[in-house]
Formats: structure tokens, C-alpha cells, sequence
């Protein structure tokens, strides 16, 4: 029986998934106009989830092993320091989307002081000046750190200045495990992300249909924490060739 259920839930992920591949290559490719991106390739979608998840330009995360890093089993949140009711609200919203996308529960604590050490993204919101005094003008305005062992996370810690509470998307893909940017290529690429760098043409602010594709393809049963890069990602393809037509 119980392996029933499971076997459910993996075809589930898998259907899931070959839904959002088409969504995002039917959308990209109805673009007609002179200017507009050109239609997605399963290799578009390949490369963005090998530079945001296996370190392949990573920045300043090169030196990480190239493998597989994620979450296994439930995951308590907390949240600290200057947070207005409306971020609460969204933060509870974005852990409720990602907890459908990823099959692993990730929920906001009540009361951090009690919440559990392990297993623990704690998001912390500063006044800005902080952020000024410890990186100067021009650096860092949000950070994420996370913790582990042979890839399978742990911990992780997320510090937002006050003034740029629009990167909670981005700093919570850091912390689900993905270390890369998507730099793209030019101002045409197909494939957008909140992990796009702020001020590029790739950025959005809130997760798009690439993001939801990549955080499913982490988080699919194919992969595992601490899995190398290489088989990691003919793992990765074969899936997209199977579950998609592009």
C-alpha cells in the first residue's frame, strides 16, 4: 500500500512537471514580433538549471562541490527583525507555493524562539543602514547563507535590508538550494528568473513559470542531495526529454 502511494506521487511530479516544460515553451514560442524572444529549447531550460543549482559560473560559490543541494523532510521558517504584516503575508504565500512546487512542506513558525534548529531557514529583516555598515554603497543589500552536509541542507540564514524586501523571492531560491545566477545572454533570452541579477533585462521580482520548472526539477525524486553535477544533469535530461515535446 505504501508503495502504491509513492509510486502516485512520483508519477504525479513527473506530470506535473511535463505540464509546466509545455506551458513555458507554448508561451515563449507565441511570440511573433520582430524583438521578442525566440522560442524555448529543452537546452535553454537545461543551462539555466546547471548555473542556478550546479555552480556552473556560481559566483561566489565556485569553489562548492558541483553537486546536487536541497532540503529532505519538513521545513520550519522564521521570521525576525522589522517585518511589516504585508511581507509576513507574502512570505507565507511564496512557502505555500513552494511547498506545492518542491513536495516538501515548508512553513512559516509562529513563535521562533521555539522553533527547531535543524531544518530551519531563518529570515531576518534590517534597517538599511546595517546592510550600508557591513557591505558599504553599491554591495550587498540582501544575503543568504546555508549549511549542510554532503549536500543535503540544514540551515540556512537570509538577511533583507528593509528597503529591498523585493528580493525575498531570489534570497529564498538561494536558500532552497540554488547558489547560481542566471546571467542569460542577451536581452532576448527566452528564460526569465528572480535570480536573474537586479537591474538585467532576465530579472523579475516575483517567481516565473522558469523558476516553478527549476525548484520541480531540484526537488524531483531523480535527484538527491549530494548527487555530482555531471549525472546530476544527464539525469535532468533525459527527464526533460521525457516529459516534454521541446
Amino acid at each position: 500500500m505504501v508503495r502504491a502511494t509513492a509510486s502516485a506521487r512520483r508519477t504525479a511530479a513527473t506530470a506535473i512537471l511535463a505540464v509546466s516544460l509545455l506551458a513555458a515553451a507554448t508561451v515563449v514560442s507565441g511570440a511573433t514580433m520582430a524583438n521578442s524572444p525566440r522560442a524555448i529549447r529543452a537546452d535553454d531550460l537545461l543551462t539555466f538549471f546547471d548555473q542556478i543549482a550546479l555552480s556552473q559560473q556560481a559566483r561566489p560559490f565556485g569553489r562548492r562541490p558541483k553537486w546536487v543541494r536541497r532540503w529532505m523532510g519538513p521545513v520550519t521558517v522564521t521570521l525576525t527583525g522589522k517585518a511589516p504584516a504585508r511581507f509576513r503575508r507574502r512570505l507565507a504565500h511564496a512557502l505555500s507555493t513552494i511547498s506545492r512546487w518542491s513536495g516538501e512542506r515548508f512553513a512559516l513558525a509562529a513563535d521562533p524562539a521555539n522553533a527547531p534548529w535543524r531544518n530551519r531557514i531563518s529570515i531576518r529583516i534590517v534597517d538599511h543602514a546595517v546592510m550600508l555598515r557591513r557591505y558599504g554603497r553599491g554591495g550587498n543589500v540582501c544575503t543568504t547563507a546555508t549549511f549542510g552536509r554532503r549536500g543535503q541542507l540544514r540551515r540556512a540564514r537570509i538577511v533583507i535590508s528593509d528597503r529591498y524586501t523585493d528580493c525575498l523571492d531570489h534570497e529564498l531560491m538561494h536558500a532552497l538550494g540554488f547558489d547560481g545566477h542566471w546571467y542569460g545572454r542577451d536581452r532576448f533570452d527566452p528564460v526569465h528568473s528572480v535570480l536573474a541579477l537586479r537591474y538585467t533585462p532576465a530579472r523579475r521580482f516575483r517567481f516565473t513559470r522558469f523558476d516553478a520548472i527549476a525548484i520541480r526539477t531540484l526537488y524531483h525524486e531523480r535527484l538527491w542531495p549530494g548527487m555530482p553535477r555531471r549525472r546530476a544533469l544527464a539525469a535532468v535530461a533525459r527527464l526533460y526529454r521525457a516529459v516534454s515535446g521541446i
